[in-house]
């Protein structure tokens, strides 16, 4: 079932059946397995005990009582929260039927279940590609109402993250094991499309993530196989590098051009809004996807005048603020 989830989540759409052909039918789809999760389960009891002590369990269960507390109390719509808002789907649903896989992937052999999750990448990233191709080449045979190279996800941030996370994730499984020249040639030309399909988003998110897993997995082999010399001077240089990168981010710097994007300087007006209503809130919250709601009322007056009055948000497009409102 968790080797299942990924690919099935990445690529099914509904254009023709729902207005939002994105996310319901991806969160039935994890809703459906979450469900067949949970019934396995909870007949292997004696197995969990074996994986997770007493203690364990109940710090873990904290999460979804929490979640459940914060249902309840909250004065916000609750189907709002109950699915999300529309366009997102990220509300208490989502979040229990992932901690119901997430639990129930504890309790899987891990070797068997990287191995299938790998595979599931490369199925869904191949796919991903080859559809973002046809989107690219204008060949789209499906109307959206926005042309662009966003996949499967809806959202040319979501697919540019995906593919950067999927290459790094399959070069460096792949890279890890004896393979034939024609094998290393095949990977070339996968981590190359990749790159130009993540190019053609416009996104840099992609990059991003491809860059810095790629940095993660050359600073764990340098740890494992080299001196502390190199070490040492590989972290140095990386800081230097990182350093540069941020203020690239902040329209510093000679990366600026590459790195800076108006959108960088609106997520810190959305972090801005999340803290303020964190702050009025800071033991039960606001209840789920209900950041849309207090927008307004928390951005400060800087972000009000930054480009209108009329641009507003649903998500502090950060996980660890959404979840604390």
């Amino acid at each position: 079932f968790i080797g299942l989830l990924g690919p099935l989540t990445t690529l099914i759409i509904s254009p023709w059946t729902n207005l939002d052909p994105i996310n319901p039918i991806k969160l039935l789809v994890v809703s459906t397995i979450a469900g067949g999760c949970l019934g396995i389960v909870l007949g292997m009891t004696s197995a969990i005990s074996e994986v997770h002590s007493k203690s364990k369990i109940y710090s873990i269960m904290l999460f979804p009582l929490i979640s459940l507390v914060a249902f309840v109390v909250s004065d916000s719509n609750k189907a709002q929260q109950f699915f999300g808002v529309y366009g997102r789907n990220t509300g208490l649903l989502s979040y229990l039927v992932l901690f119901v896989v997430l639990f129930a992937s504890s309790l899987v052999d891990t070797d068997q279940l990287s191995h299938r999750v790998h595979f599931g990448l490369k199925v869904s990233s191949s796919a991903m590609l080859i559809y973002c191709l046809i989107q690219i080449a204008g060949l789209d045979p499906i109307g959206w109402s926005s042309f662009a190279p966003f996949g499967t996800l809806g959202n040319v941030n979501f697919a540019s993250a995906f593919l950067g996370l999927s290459a790094v994730s399959i070069g460096v499984y792949s890279l890890s094991k004896k393979m034939a020249l024609s094998s290393k040639l095949l990977l070339g030309l996968h981590q190359a499309v990749t790159l130009f399909v993540i190019e053609k988003t416009g996104s840099i998110q992609g990059l991003l993530v491809f860059f810095l897993g790629y940095w993660v997995a050359i600073t764990i082999w340098l740890y494992i196989s080299k001196g502390a010399l190199i070490f040492v001077n590989w972290i140095a240089l990386s800081v230097i590098a990182f350093a540069i990168a941020v203020v690239g981010f902040l329209n510093r710097g000679p990366l600026a051009t590459i790195l800076y994007q108006e959108t960088n300087t609106f997520r810190f007006d959305y972090w801005h809004a999340g803290i303020k209503m964190i702050e009025s809130a800071p033991v039960l919250g606001h209840g789920f996807e209900s950041y849309g709601d207090l927008y307004t009322q928390n951005r400060g007056l800087i972000s009000a005048l930054r480009t209108s009055l009329g641009r507003t948000s649903n998500s502090a497009h950060n996980i660890f603020l959404d979840l604390l409102i």
